[in-house]
C-alpha cells in the first residue's frame, strides 16, 4: 500500500468521524425561515459542515480565508469607524460565532479589535509596499473556529487623508454577497455615527443560524436534488488533464497567485450582444469559451468546471452575512465539429436545469457519490468559473471617499479558477492559478489565447471549436513557419486533439524554435497530459505514461551525472521489455545518440558495432554483460533497481535539432554493415509526417520489427508522441500468428507494421474475427504478394 493510499484512507475515515459527530440532531422544517428559539447552539450548514471537517484536517491551511480591503480618501473619523465595525458585529451573529462539532456557539457581543498599522513615515510606493506585506501575512493566518472570532480587521494609516481597511474572514461565515452586504452597512453606519445620529438599520428578522436550523429541515427535498447529480455525473472523468509547466505534486500546497487582465470595450459590449442574440446570460457565454479554451488545451471531450451559486433561494436570506454560496458542476459534452452557438445552447439548458437542483450542498453530494479519493487533485473536478454579475463600487461615507482594493490571497484551492467581474461597461477578468503547476508566463499567454477566442466567437458563432482562432500572428508565424517547416504536420497532429498547437505552446516559449519540439519532450507533455493512461503493455506488464516518464527520466539524469550528453554515444543491448524502451528514451532525453545492439548478433558483429559507432557506455540487462566483459566498456544495467526516487533534471536543456538521435545499422548483406546517423529533427520529421497522413487517432501499436531495425523507430516514437499504446510481442511470440492475433483482441491494436507474406500468415490461420480493431496496417520489406 502506498503512502498516498494511507493518507487518503486516514483522511476518508477522519472526515466520517467528524460528519457523524456534526449530525446528532435533525431538526423539523418549517415553510418559511422562522427565528429560533433560546441560546443554544444552532447546527452547522451543510455548506459550512463542509469547511469546518477541512478545518480540522488541515488546521494551518488558509485556503479558505476570505479578505476584502478599502481605500478611505479624505478626513477619516477612525472612532467612527471603529463603532460602525462593532454595530455590525453585533447585528450578525455569525460574527462572532465560534465553531464545534455540536455546532455554532453565539458569544457576547464584545466589539471587533481593530489592529491599527502606523506607515506614515513611509512615501506613498514604500508604505504600499509595506502594507500589502503586512497584509499577506494577516490574511493567511488560520483562523481557529473553536476559539477565536471568525473575522479579524486591521487599519493602515498611510496619512492624515489615506487609510487602508482590511478584513478577513473565514469562509465559514462569508461569501462574496455577505462581503458587500458588510460594507454597505459599514458605510451606512459610519454616516451616521460620524454625525453623532444613531444607527438607522432595522434590526434583523432572523439570523443565519435561523437559516442553518431551516435548511436541516429540508432534507426531505434533497432526494430529487441528489437523482438528478448522479445521473449527471455518473461516468464523468475524475480528472482534468491540463498542459502543466511541472508535474501534480502528491499532495497540493495550494500555493497560488492571481493574473488580472481586461477585456477591451468593444470586446465586452460584443459578448454582451452575443448573450441576447442567443438568449443565454454572461455566465453562459464565459462557460462555453471557457469550455473551448480547455478543450482546445487538452482534447478532453468530457469536461468537468465548478461555478458558484448564490444560494439565497429564500428572500428572508438577502440582508445576512453568512456562509450561502453552493458549488454546482457543469459538465459539457464537446466535438471538435461542435459550433460555438451549439455549446452555448447546451450549456444554457444545463445551467438552467442545475439551478432547479442546487438545494443539495456541494458536501452533501460528495457524501452521497464518495468518488474516489486522490491526494493530489480535487475532486469531480479541478477549474473553476465564477461571473460576478455585483462588483463593489465606489461609494462614499460622508467626506470619505471609499474605493474598493483587490487583494490577492496568494492561495489557490483548484488548479486554475477564472473569475470575470463586469464594471464601467467593460468586463474585468482573473485567473487564479496554482503555482505547483503553473509559471506566470504560461498563464499570460492563456488569457491572450482566451481573448483571441472570444474574439472568434463573436465574429462567427457558427464556427466549429476546432477552427476557433487561438493563437496570436507572432505565435502563429513562429510556430507554422519559423520552426523548421513543421507547421503542416503540427496541425495535423493538433487534429487529433491529443496535441493540440495550444499544449505545445502554453509554456514558455523556448528560446530555441526546436527546444519545445524534440520527441521526447512531446512524450514528456504527454506524460504530464494523461500520466494514467497505459503508455506500454508487455506480458502481463501494463505501465502507465506517468511511470514510464519517470523511469525514463531517473536512468536519464543518472547518465547526465556520468557526462553523457549531446553527440555521445549510448549502446542499448536489451531483450525485448520495458527496460528496453525506458532505455531509449533515456538516452534521448540525456540528448545522447542512442545505438541499438540486437542482442542474438554474432559477438563479432556486436564487436565492431561497438567500435564504429564509438560507444562510451552500453546500457544493457543482467542476463547479457557476459556478452561484453571481454570489452573495456562501462555498463549499467536496466533491470537493476538502482535507479530509484525523483529525477531532479529530466532532460539534456543544450540538445539541438541537428544533434544525433540514433543509429542504426544497415544488414550488411552486401557487405560492411554501416551505421545511418539521423538527428533529432530529423527523428521530430518522421514523426510527424506520419501523424499528418494517417488521419486516424492511433490507438495501439503492435511492434513486431527488432528494435535494431529503422522500423521500430516509426512505432515506437510515433505511438509514445501521440497517446497510443505501444504493445510489445515477447519474444517467443513473433512467430506465431495466433498468439499475435491473441494480442490484437486483446489490447484492441489499431496499427501494425509487418512483413505482407506474414500479415498473410495471420490473416489465413482463421484470426480475422480477432483483427476487427485494425485500422491502419503497413506492410513493407518485401514485395506484396500479386
Amino acid at each position: 500500500m502506498t503512502d498516498t493510499t494511507t493518507q487518503v484512507e486516514h483522511q476518508q475515515a477522519n472526515r466520517t468521524q467528524l460528519i457523524a459527530r456534526l449530525r446528532k440532531t435533525d431538526t423539523p422544517a418549517d415553510g418559511v425561515i422562522a427565528k429560533r428559539n433560546g441560546d443554544q447552539p444552532s447546527p452547522l450548514s451543510y455548506s459550512q459542515e463542509r469547511l469546518w471537517i477541512m478545518s480540522q484536517l488541515e488546521p494551518d491551511n488558509p485556503i479558505y480565508n476570505v479578505a476584502g480591503a478599502v481605500q478611505f480618501d479624505g478626513l477619516l473619523n477612525a472612532q467612527a469607524l471603529q463603532h460602525s465595525l462593532d454595530e455590525v458585529v453585533r447585528r450578525h451573529e455569525i460574527l462572532r460565532s465560534r465553531f464545534t462539532a455540536e455546532g455554532q456557539q453565539v458569544e457576547p457581543g464584545g466589539g471587533l479589535p481593530l489592529t491599527r498599522l502606523d506607515l506614515v513615515r513611509f512615501n506613498q510606493d514604500s508604505a504600499m509596499a509595506q502594507f500589502q506585506h503586512c497584509a499577506d501575512a494577516f490574511i493567511r493566518r488560520p483562523f481557529l473556529l473553536a476559539e477565536q472570532p471568525p473575522l479579524r480587521a486591521l487599519l493602515a494609516v498611510l496619512g492624515e487623508r489615506r487609510h487602508i481597511l482590511l478584513l478577513t474572514l473565514h469562509h465559514i461565515v462569508s461569501d462574496r454577497w455577505s462581503v458587500g452586504v458588510l460594507m454597505q452597512e459599514v458605510a451606512a453606519l459610519y454616516g451616521a455615527y460620524s454625525q453623532g445620529k444613531p444607527s438607522a438599520l432595522p434590526e434583523l428578522p432572523i439570523q443565519y443560524g435561523d437559516y442553518c436550523v431551516w435548511q436541516r429541515g429540508q432534507q426531505e427535498k434533497g432526494a430529487k436534488h441528489l437523482d438528478y447529480w448522479r445521473q449527471k455525473l455518473t461516468g464523468a472523468p475524475p480528472l482534468l488533464a491540463l498542459p502543466t509547466d511541472r508535474p501534480r505534486p502528491p499532495t497540493p500546497s495550494y500555493r497560488g497567485d492571481m493574473h488580472h487582465f481586461e477585456l477591451s470595450a468593444e470586446l465586452s459590449r460584443a459578448l454582451q450582444q452575443l448573450g441576447k442574440q442567443y438568449k443565454v446570460t454572461l455566465f453562459m457565454v464565459m462557460a462555453a469559451a471557457f469550455n473551448a479554451l480547455l478543450y482546445r488545451y487538452t482534447g478532453s471531450k468530457d469536461i468537468c468546471i465548478g461555478y458558484p451559486a448564490a444560494g439565497r433561494s429564500q428572500s428572508q436570506t438577502a440582508a445576512l452575512i453568512g456562509f450561502f454560496v453552493n458549488t454546482l458542476v457543469l459538465r459539457c459534452q464537446v466535438e471538435a465539429e461542435l459550433p460555438f452557438s451549439a455549446l452555448l445552447l447546451q450549456l444554457r439548458g444545463q445551467a438552467l436545469r442545475d439551478q432547479d437542483h442546487q438545494g443539495l450542498s456541494f458536501g452533501q453530494l460528495l457524501e452521497a457519490l464518495n468518488p474516489v479519493r486522490n491526494t493530489s487533485h480535487a475532486p469531480l473536478f479541478q477549474v473553476m468559473l465564477a461571473v460576478q454579475n455585483v462588483p463593489m463600487p465606489d461609494f462614499r461615507m460622508q467626506d470619505v471617499l471609499a474605493v474598493p482594493l483587490r487583494m490577492d490571497s496568494r492561495v489557490a484551492q483548484f488548479d486554475l479558477s477564472l473569475f470575470v467581474d463586469e464594471r464601467d461597461g467593460k468586463l474585468l477578468g482573473s485567473f487564479e492559478y496554482s503555482t505547483d503547476l503553473f509559471d506566470a508566463g504560461t498563464i499570460e499567454r492563456m488569457v491572450v489565447h482566451l481573448q483571441i477566442l472570444l474574439a472568434g466567437a463573436v465574429g462567427n458563432p457558427e464556427l466549429p471549436l476546432s477552427q476557433l482562432p487561438l493563437l496570436p500572428e507572432a505565435e502563429t508565424r513562429q510556430l507554422l513557419d519559423d520552426w523548421s517547416g513543421v507547421g503542416r504536420a503540427v496541425r495535423a497532429l493538433a487534429s487529433t486533439a491529443r496535441f493540440t498547437e495550444d499544449a505545445l505552446l502554453i509554456r514558455q516559449a523556448p528560446k530555441h524554435p526546436t527546444d519545445g519540439l524534440l520527441i521526447h519532450r512531446l512524450f514528456e507533455q504527454q506524460a504530464q497530459l494523461t500520466p494514467d493512461k497505459t503508455a506500454l503493455v508487455f506480458a502481463d506488464q501494463r505501465i502507465s505514461y506517468g511511470e514510464l516518464n519517470s523511469r525514463a527520466a531517473l536512468w536519464a539524469e543518472r547518465l547526465l551525472d556520468l557526462g553523457i550528453g549531446p553527440e555521445c554515444r549510448v549502446g542499448v543491448c536489451a531483450e525485448r521489455s520495458a527496460e528496453l524502451i525506458v532505455g531509449l528514451l533515456a538516452v534521448l532525453k540525456s540528448g545522447a545518440a542512442y545505438v541499438p545492439l540486437d542482442p542474438s548478433y554474432p559477438e563479432d558483429r556486436l564487436d565492431f558495432m561497438l567500435s564504429d559507432a564509438g560507444i562510451e557506455l552500453l546500457l544493457t540487462q543482467s542476463a547479457l554483460t557476459g556478452k561484453f566483459q571481454h570489452r573495456a566498456i562501462e555498463m549499467l544495467c536496466l533491470d537493476n533497481d538502482s535507479a530509484k526516487g525523483h529525477a531532479k533534471r529530466t532532460a539534456s536543456r543544450s540538445v539541438a535539432p541537428d544533434n544525433t538521435a540514433y543509429i542504426i545499422y544497415t544488414s550488411g548483406s552486401t557487405g560492411q554493415p554501416k551505421g545511418v546517423a539521423v538527428s533529432h529533427g530529423n527523428l521530430l520529421h518522421s514523426t510527424l509526417a506520419r501523424t499528418n497522413y494517417y488521419s486516424e487517432p492511433l490507438g495501439c501499436f503492435l511492434l513486431l520489427s527488432s528494435f535494431a531495425f529503422d522500423s521500430s523507430v516509426a512505432g515506437i516514437f510515433w505511438t509514445l508522441s501521440q497517446g497510443g499504446c505501444l504493445c510489445l510481442p515477447q519474444q517467443e511470440d513473433l512467430t506465431d500468428p495466433a498468439a499475435l492475433a491473441g494480442l490484437i483482441k486483446q489490447h484492441r491494436v489499431t496499427h501494425l507494421l509487418a512483413l505482407p507474406s506474414f500479415y498473410t500468415a495471420i490473416i489465413n490461420d482463421g484470426n480475422l474475427p480477432k483483427l476487427n480493431t485494425l485500422q491502419a496496417v503497413i506492410v513493407a520489406g518485401e514485395a506484396c504478394p500479386g
